[in-house]
């Protein structure tokens, strides 16, 4: 398993997710492991949390708005 920092094609399944901390949290509370239709080992579970700590949390708790603005590009 490994993050893709420039965007490259690499082979195999492949999940996006966005540079907030939330949506790492998420993601390695399950939501990646589903969609990328395996589970996720310790060793890398711990690399994964590692790398998502370095997104700032998200200010908004509200899950209300968390989930339309999870996804949004850094670039828009």
């Amino acid at each position: 398993m490994e993050v893709d920092e420039g965007r490259r094609h690499i082979a195999g399944r492949g999940a996006y997710l966005c540079r907030q901390a939330s949506c790492w949290d998420r993601g390695l509370k399950g939501a990646l492991s589903h969609s990328l239709r395996t589970s996720i080992d310790g060793t890398n579970r711990e690399a994964l949390s590692a790398y998502g700590a370095r997104f700032a949390p998200t200010e908004n708790t509200d899950s209300s708005d968390e989930d339309s603005n999870e996804h949004e590009s850094e670039d828009a």
